[in-house]
């Protein structure tokens, strides 16, 4: 729930799970902020009555918040079995984890299965499309990068990865190298093919190797290298339609200061550590709030488990970082977190030199 002033004595309460709010009283508004801490109806009548002067109206403000919602009995099982587990998730530190569930818990989806097709998806994104052109669909090259490395065209050759040899640890060696990580970068960022849209003026869907809710593709790839053969060590964009690695040549964090900012050990022989960062505003084109927050998650899960499963089918030792400082690092990116912000990595060594 959100209380914004739009004027004297008036308020804008909305609640997350709604497109539209209702303009209130101050009063109303006031009432609300009493109700944050759990209260008895008699004692938050008494409370709007000493602002009313009318038992009367305190009761039909209470009534009109309670119905539309705003107010919830403490005594309801719902109500109390969200406060129960919303205790317990604060408890072991996961509290905005909590605080989100919360919000987003029952928030109504488009079944299609209720008309047999898609028509109601396509009509809300037609809408979108008509406000704002869709156009936003990966990051381009860096023009002035002093080095840039071709990527080649994703093809299944690159990396014959198999399950079964993949999970038994029985990969053939491949040597981590210039060549070897480009083929794995492209295998996980470039486009396999491009479907235009039915709808003037958005920009094509990418499809790659791993699954982007609605093709909106939030993640990008940075990878920071140590010792990599024919490779400078240092920071890269990954400019995936165009198929370039660039040098990020505005970064001075050295690699060893890299791993410790990622509550990495030291590591000896060469490594590369692929960075992946969340673009919000792409998923949040389609999906709106309070979905988006979940599916770049989602998005950044599918490339993570792709670039295990290629790392691991080269015989690398793979390490991933599923938690990290996300402000801290875009500081070191200089780059606005909440623009591009860096979410999780996967480190790649050599198992003949592990860490």
């Amino acid at each position: 729930m959100r209380l914004e002033p739009t004027g004297p004595g008036s308020w804008l309460l909305s609640r997350e799970d709604r497109l539209h709010g209702h303009r209130v009283s101050a009063v109303a508004a006031a009432a609300l902020v009493s109700a944050f801490t759990k209260t008895g109806r008699t004692e938050l009548t008494s409370t709007i009555s000493t602002w009313t002067s009318s038992k009367g109206s305190a009761e039909k403000i209470i009534d009109w918040l309670i119905f539309e919602g705003y107010l919830v009995d403490c005594s309801d099982s719902e109500a109390a079995e969200t406060a129960d587990w919303l205790d317990q998730w604060n408890a072991n530190g996961w509290r905005a984890a909590a605080r989100y569930h919360a919000r987003t818990f029952g928030y109504p989806f488009e079944f299609y299965a209720s008309d047999g097709s898609s028509a109601e998806d396509f009509r809300r994104m037609v809408a979108y499309n008509q406000r704002q052109p869709d156009t936003d669909r990966a990051r381009g090259r860096i023009v002035d990068a002093a080095v840039s490395h071709p990527l080649p065209d994703p093809a299944a050759e690159l990396n014959e990865a198999r399950f079964g040899t993949v999970v038994a640890g029985a990969s053939p060696g491949r040597k981590l190298n210039r060549d070897a990580v480009l083929d794995l970068l492209s295998l996980l960022a470039r486009p396999i093919r491009a479907d235009d849209m039915p709808y003037a003026r958005a920009a094509p869907l990418l499809r790659k190797t791993s699954p982007s809710g609605g093709s909106r593709h939030p993640t990008e790839l940075t990878l920071l290298t140590s010792g990599l053969p024919d490779v400078l060590d240092g920071v890269y964009q990954v400019a995936s339609v165009d198929g370039v690695l660039d040098s990020v040549d505005s970064v001075w964090t050295p690699p060893a200061d890299w791993l410790g900012l990622l509550g990495l050990a030291a590591t000896t022989g060469p490594w590369a550590l692929v960075l992946y960062s969340s673009f919000f505003a792409r998923n949040r084109y389609r999906y709106r709030e309070p979905r988006t927050f979940r599916t770049v998650h989602m998005d950044v899960g599918h490339l993570m488990t792709t670039c295990e499963f290629l790392g691991r089918a080269n015989g690398w030792r793979v390490r991933q970082v599923q938690h990290l400082n996300g402000p801290e690092v875009a500081a070191h990116l200089g780059v606005d977190p909440y623009v591009e912000c860096p979410m999780s990595a996967t480190l790649l060594t050599s198992l003949e030199r592990p860490n």
